[in-house]
């Protein structure tokens, strides 16, 4: 992975410091292009989701340099989006509302090189959540 990771690591603090914020110009941003997928947050609270999605970011960050050990940690993520509806296609929309929230929280701080470190991280994220998602939707034998 040639990915930036001290810039990855540097940036989170900026989200960490108010979670709320960036997980409601997430949801603002996404829903209001994507409204159909109300339907995929319409059940949980922000609260469960901001934990849920900051604990991912997490573990992706911590295991940025051991790409086995992410899959492993995304896993039942994966696992959890299948169950509630998740499909595959949902990942490219979630992930440029992401980005662009990150650039609206993080403002003056944003820059290119922090798009595309963001935008790699989270492509290698839906990747390997996608894959879990697709495997969940074969038919048994």
């Amino acid at each position: 992975m040639s990915l930036n990771t001290a810039l990855v690591q540097e940036s989170f603090a900026l989200f960490e410091k108010n979670p709320n914020e960036l997980i409601r110009a997430f949801l603002d941003i996404l829903l209001s292009k994507h409204p159909t997928l109300r339907r995929l947050f319409d059940h949980s609270n922000v609260d469960n989701f901001q934990e849920s999605f900051f604990r991912a970011l997490g573990l992706a960050i911590k295991h940025l340099n051991a790409p086995e050990t992410l899959e492993s940690q995304l896993l039942d993520i994966g696992l959890s989006h299948a169950r509630r509806g998740v499909k595959q296609e949902y990942f490219s929309p979630v992930c440029e509302a992401m980005l662009e929230a990150m650039a609206s929280v993080a403002g003056d701080h944003w820059s290119r090189e922090l798009e595309e470190a963001w935008d790699e991280l989270l492509g290698v994220m839906a990747a390997i959540l996608k894959s879990v998602i697709r495997q969940s939707e074969m038919p048994v034998r």
